[in-house]
């Protein structure tokens, strides 16, 4: 599919998104920008399935730009209250990664990609149980540190 409809596509449903915000209070908070970009790599998966389209780098590039706003949000809703949500960015950003992929196409090595992820989840998780303890919190505030916007 020609680069240029799909940019036209998502001006589109940029504008349709933005009228939509507008007019019902219920949808204040959509991101305009984020629906048409999702809406758009939604519709791509959906050629690529009825094999319309063969091209899977465009599909890859948005989705990868959904799943960071996805993230990003998700690490805005934890901001200064949830230091959960905060500690386990690192987790969650490799699962919506590998989501997002198995959308696509599943990864050849998918059972080591599962076994990483789970090792991932068990280390953060032994970080959250002891929390308390003086060098394991330290090594919780320097992750927490890291994605931090100044």
């Amino acid at each position: 599919m020609k680069l240029t409809l799909i940019l036209i596509a998502i001006t589109v449903l940029f504008f349709v998104f933005l009228i939509v915000k507008n007019l019902f209070k219920k949808f204040r908070n959509l991101c305009a920008l984020c629906g048409a970009v999702s809406l758009t790599w939604i519709g791509l998966l959906v050629l690529l399935k009825l094999n319309r389209i063969q091209d899977t780098t465009i599909i890859a590039l948005l989705m990868g730009q959904s799943t960071i706003g996805l993230f990003y949000l998700l690490q805005a809703k934890g901001k200064g209250k949830n230091r959960i949500m905060n500690l386990l960015s690192l987790p969650i950003y490799l699962v919506l990664t590998t989501g997002a992929l198995a959308l696509l196409t599943l990864p050849e090595d998918i059972k080591r990609t599962l076994v990483f992820l789970l090792a991932v989840g068990i280390i953060f998780g032994g970080l959250l149980m002891y929390q308390t303890n003086p060098p394991v919190n330290r090594i919780i505030k320097s992750i927490i540190a890291c994605c931090k916007r100044w």
